[in-house]
């Protein structure tokens, strides 16, 4: 578990009911939609982990109670915003009567999304990326913008001040691609990536409508999930 002592939150990720072991990561992650992330307002946590082929995991999220600026005011949130490979997947906000004794824990293991039959859900697997031998210059481009942020879970957490509840918004379900040209891996030291369980049927979730309070994240986690010295497929 990545813990944050003085800000109070943690993230880790879960495979088989077990935490798994976390590594220091050497090439550490520091920009942040583009833009470099600025030490001095956001701090920054960046780990590997191991990945297993065909194994379902979760991201715990939670708020620890030396965390102390929640319970300031009932309208504080920290919203925590899951991006895998790349993509927001799922979230959740706290508020400071979500917590027990100033402790509160929320498990993700699935994105919820929307589409022509309703809303759905499928849960996070880890699968194996397959290289091809691709020679088109276009797919070969977008391919190695994706292969960019393959094999990253990136959690953000951000002050916000709370508004109103509202429906959560339509999003359309990306699917988890784990085809790329072999061109486009060059130089990614990149095995794995989330593929989707079968989507099973939902209700909408409920949303909130919140506000930022600052125009950075407060923290942000980064777990590169890798496989120990597996070679990639060419087909």
């Amino acid at each position: 578990m990545t813990v944050l002592e003085a800000l109070g939150v943690a993230v880790s990720v879960v495979m088989d009911g077990e935490t798994a072991q976390e590594y220091d990561d050497p090439d550490p992650l520091l920009q942040h939609k583009g833009k470099k992330i600025d030490p001095a307002v956001t701090a920054v946590c960046n780990k590997y982990i191991m990945a297993k082929d065909d194994t379902e995991y979760l991201v715990r999220l939670e708020v620890l109670p030396q965390n102390t600026w929640l319970g300031k005011d009932k309208t504080n949130i920290l919203e925590f915003a899951v991006y895998i490979d790349g993509e927001w997947r799922c979230g959740t906000p706290f508020r400071d009567m979500n917590l027990r004794s100033g402790y509160g824990k929320v498990d993700k293991d699935k994105t919820t999304t929307r589409n022509s039959d309703g809303w759905s859900k499928r849960r996070f697997s880890f699968g194996t990326i397959t290289a091809t031998d691709a020679a088109d210059i276009q797919m070969i481009e977008s391919d190695a913008k994706r292969a960019a942020h393959m094999g990253t879970i990136r959690v953000t957490v951000q002050r916000r001040r709370y508004l109103k509840y509202r429906p959560r918004r339509e999003d359309e379900h990306k699917e988890g691609d784990l085809t790329i040209a072999e061109k486009a891996l060059k130089g990614q030291a990149v095995s794995h990536g989330t593929i989707f369980s079968h989507a099973e049927a939902c209700t909408r979730p409920r949303g909130i409508h919140s506000k930022k309070i600052d125009d950075h994240p407060m923290a942000i986690f980064n777990f590169k999930y890798r496989s120990k010295g597996e070679s990639l497929p060419i087909v």
